[in-house]
């Protein structure tokens, strides 16, 4: 027996619950396939959100330079979809498990609003209280008074960029960086289930139009680290993903439009089917039409390890996966994962424009029609704290301590005292390196998506630009100003 729940989900700004989260929900697992379940939350590069106004997201689109004006127009008409507005905001239920935190919900009131404080420096209430913990992903910050986030916009208008390139997308950092919390950021923003009342990113965008995909797709969650050690890797695949499709139509509540009995598991339906299946029925929706499914898998290649035929059984679900995008039957997906392929070890410490030598390794993802975004300079610092990040953090935490920051060495300078590496991902030969396309007509796998690269970023800016893995920092931060630490070892 499996269960697909995680730790109770505190209020939402937004309406929305994480599609692959599930309140006392319940599964029966074959007997050949034990076990789906909850993996431990990751720490999570803080993130910020604004506080959300009373007046509705006016959705606007914006496609990549070099399109035509025939498929601008087309991919345009998709992003007027939020057809699905908020019933309301839900009441917050957070259980004080974890030392130091005080839970507290948003009553609306002007002190619980979200306030910068420094830089990019975020805090609910204009108070920080505390560092945020390990498994706080961005609905949870936002929900929590006194808690820092840092808002880091470039990263979503890079993302916006490829949405309509046709390709996957991969992204790839270490296990304590910050992924997880920067997808759930990535997978509200991408939503468009959510309180029009009571959306956190307009205030914070401050006024500039929305980019593409700003609100406009359902978002299918997938998380592959729930299903472990199973005897029927295969058949427990099949029986999750059918589970998280339901869910995503309970959660958007179009189990009454949709019917899911035609699909029900068989032996002899694919796992790649039911999600093909969704997207179609999803599009013919009276009131949404042209909305666009839109698929997020963490820990994408967990089945690699440890299974004898998890590498075919991934890979043959994947490449499907792939040409969906490719032919547009679903509106994109993105592929994350905390695991070392053996190319970001050598990034500690490596300095930009060296090139990175990739480590042996056993265990590898290939995927010839996907974009691995993990060294593409224009995300550098997406994920993690650079010096002046962890510097307005400090700032903003001391002050809400009432201590003076100066008092003892700046946390940025502990860290590099205690011989942590900086780490650059940015390889400036990216774009040569990429395999996917190669601009000989006779070997594109259909479509070109270098319109869509090329100028992507800012121009180098940031390329260059070392940053601290999220758990680190919060660690430090916390030893420095008397927090029981939470994972012992990295402070």
């Amino acid at each position: 027996m499996f269960l697909a729940t995680e730790a109770s989900q505190s209020g939402r700004m937004r309406q929305r619950t994480q599609s692959n989260h599930s309140d006392d929900t319940e599964y029966t697992t074959p007997p050949s396939s034990p076990g789906l379940s909850q993996s431990a939350g990751s720490p999570g590069s803080v993130v910020s959100v604004a506080t959300p106004p009373s007046s509705p997201v006016r959705d606007s689109a914006c496609v990549a330079a070099g399109d035509s004006t025939e498929f601008a127009a087309g991919y345009a008409a998709k992003q007027q979809q939020l057809s699905w507005p908020a019933e309301g905001v839900d009441d917050m239920v957070c259980e004080p498990t974890v030392p130091d935190i005080v839970v507290t919900g948003p009553s609306g009131s002007h002190s619980d609003r979200l306030t910068r404080v420094y830089g990019n420096v975020f805090v609910r209430g204009g108070v920080v209280q505390r560092p945020p913990v390990s498994g706080e992903g961005f609905d949870d910050i936002l929900d929590l008074k006194g808690v820092p986030l840092v808002f880091k916009p470039d990263a979503l208008e890079q993302f916006a960029c490829l949405l309509g390139c046709h390709y996957p997308v991969l992204l790839r950092r270490g296990h304590g960086f910050g992924l997880p919390t920067f997808v759930s950021m990535l997978s509200a923003w991408l939503d468009l289930d959510y309180d029009s009342r009571n959306d956190p990113f307009v205030p914070l965008m401050a006024g500039s139009a929305p980019s593409a995909g700003f609100h406009a797709f359902y978002v299918l969650e997938l998380d592959f680290a729930h299903i472990y050690d199973s005897e029927n890797l295969y058949g427990t695949l099949c029986q999750y993903i059918h589970a998280q499709c339901r869910r995503l139509l309970e959660r958007y509540d179009l189990s009454e439009k949709i019917f899911w009995l035609d699909i029900e598991r068989t032996p002899s339906t694919r796992p790649e089917e039911y999600i093909m299946s969704l997207a179609g029925k999803l599009l013919i929706l009276p009131s949404t039409s042209c909305t666009d499914l839109f698929v997020i898998i963490r820990n994408c290649d967990t089945f690699i390890q440890g299974y004898v035929d998890g590498s075919q059984i991934l890979h043959d679900f994947l490449r499907p996966l792939e040409r969906m995008v490719m032919r547009e039957k679903i509106g994109g997906a993105l592929l994350v994962s905390e695991w070392d392929d053996g190319t970001l070890a050598p990034c500690a410490g490596r300095k930009f424009g060296t090139p990175i030598r990739p480590k042996p390794s056993l265990f590898h993802l290939d995927l010839e029609r996907t974009l691995d975004l993990t060294h593409h300079p224009a995300f550098q610092t997406a994920i993690g704290f650079t010096d002046a990040e962890i510097d307005d953090l400090e700032r903003a935490l001391a002050m809400g301590l009432g201590r003076d920051c100066d008092e003892s060495p700046r946390v940025v300078d502990q860290i590099k005292q205690a011989g942590s590496w900086d780490e650059i991902f940015a390889d400036e030969d990216w774009y040569r390196n990429q395999k996917t396309w190669t601009h000989d007509l006779g070997r594109l796998h259909t479509w070109d998506p270098s319109r869509y690269l090329e100028g992507l970023g800012d121009s180098g800016a940031s390329a260059g630009v070392p940053v601290y893995p999220a758990r680190k920092v919060t660690e430090t931060l916390r030893k420095k100003y008397g927090f029981e630490l939470l994972h012992r070892g990295w402070a």
